[in-house]
């Protein structure tokens, strides 16, 4: 069994980690030595390259990461055109729907006082009775006992102060009273209108529950989208286009960097080799290169 910091490992897992934690050393083995994965991490530890090597890993991120956008611009070029149909089927059908974001709340409250018209006539006659137009109302009690209060504050001034406060108790009665008398009078039954409010709302419920949408909002956003996505239809060969440049411009720069860095690794390499076979000859072995 294999330990490495207390968790299992298997066997090929520590071969990739145990040329990194030593040496075999023997007659005919050095490992790291004789590896040649590990020839070019010598000979860049010889040579002045980390500057070149760093512009390089950037230049190949940036092509990297380029390659990968113009990649998804086709993709999406390409799910377009395939979808193309649908999408122009969709927004005919929402552009002719004519969608408003609080539509379906003011159809459903419109639908609601409709579908009430009997018991707000009821309702607000009797509101009305009550506050200024019967025989008995709160506007003519509120108007005599202004009255009263009058002549007590002219007995005892403690009385003055809510002379005001009956005023406005009086106004406000009035105001309800005219608003429901004018809200009474302008209120009719329309069945038509309720009808094109019922097959409204219908309507519209019916594009949420197809769309699977919970709101108009989420519905015209979606709207917006296929637009969006209709209208770059004519720009996505211009997008990839620039996209394919952009890519040839990167690539050209990566590979000045790359021939950079091999000019300075064959320059460097020459010296290193010197090196290495000076050592070696001065060890014995003088047949080495």
């Amino acid at each position: 069994r294999i330990f490495i910091n207390g968790s299992p490992i298997n066997l090929s897992r520590l071969n990739l980690l145990s040329p990194v934690l030593f040496d075999f050393h023997g007659q005919h083995q050095h490992q790291r030595l004789l590896n040649q994965e590990n020839h070019i991490g010598y000979l860049d530890s010889f040579c002045d390259i980390d500057k070149s090597l760093s512009l390089y890993r950037e230049q190949y991120n940036a092509y990297q990461e380029t390659n990968r956008q113009l990649e998804e611009l086709k993709s999406k070029q390409h799910q377009a055109f395939q979808m193309q149909d649908m999408y122009r089927y969709q927004n005919e059908e929402l552009a002719k729907a004519e969608l408003k974001k609080d539509e379906l709340d003011e159809l459903k409250a419109e639908l609601r006082i409709l579908s009430n018209v009997e018991n707000l006539h009821r309702f607000g006659q009797a509101l009305t009775d009550a506050l200024y137009d019967g025989d008995t109302n709160a506007g003519s009690l509120l108007t005599q006992a202004e009255g009263n209060l009058k002549k007590l504050g002219e007995m005892d001034t403690q009385f003055e102060s809510f002379n005001k406060n009956l005023q406005e108790a009086r106004s406000i009665v009035e105001d309800i009273g005219s608003f429901t008398e004018k809200y009474l009078n302008d209120l009719e039954f329309d069945p038509q209108r309720m009808e094109y409010i019922h097959q409204r709302i219908a309507s519209l419920e019916f594009l949420l529950k197809k769309y699977q949408k919970e709101s108009l909002a989420d519905l015209i956003e979606f709207h917006s989208e296929i637009n969006q996505i209709l209208g770059d239809l004519s720009q996505f060969g211009d997008d990839i286009k620039q996209k394919e440049n952009e890519l040839k411009s990167i690539q050209n720069e990566l590979i000045l960097a790359g021939r950079k860095g091999t000019q300075i690794r064959k320059a460097a390499s020459i010296h290193f080799a010197n090196a290495v076979s000076s050592i070696l000859l001065q060890i014995g072995m003088k047949n080495a290169k």
